[in-house]
């Protein structure tokens, strides 16, 4: 753990004895989570440690993947559009939003209660 690592957590508003409280609890977790890292790794089994690395490989492999596809999203798309542009790209290109065929489709009948064929 570094000096800089704390740095962000205090900030002038913060009473002296509230910083001490925020610290300690810092180096506390920091120290569990050491802790438990080194009696996982000296306690599990070779193919439990080999499974538990490809499963973070892959984890930062999607990761990764998905930010870059969505950087490259974000570079090429403009993301922000107004109604007026949406509604001018609408009526420039009304013929492929029309709709070819029925989305719905649906039949009404109308029974009334007065008929003998009708049970309660």
């Amino acid at each position: 753990m570094f000096e800089e690592d704390i740095q962000g957590l205090i900030t002038d508003k913060h009473e002296l004895s509230d910083s001490i409280l925020i610290v300690n609890d810092l180096i506390n977790n920091w120290a569990i989570n050491k802790i438990l890292r080194s009696g996982a790794r000296l306690n599990l089994s070779e193919n439990n440690l080999s499974e538990i690395t490809s499963m973070v490989y892959d984890y930062e492999t999607e990761l990764l993947s998905n930010s870059y596809l969505e950087a490259l999203v974000n570079s090429t798309i403009k993301l922000e559009t107004d109604s007026i542009e949406l509604d001018s790209l609408y009526k420039r290109n009304y013929e492929v939003f029309k709709l070819n065929e029925d989305l719905i489709q649906y039949v009404f009948i109308y029974i009334s209660n007065t008929n003998p064929d009708v049970s309660q």
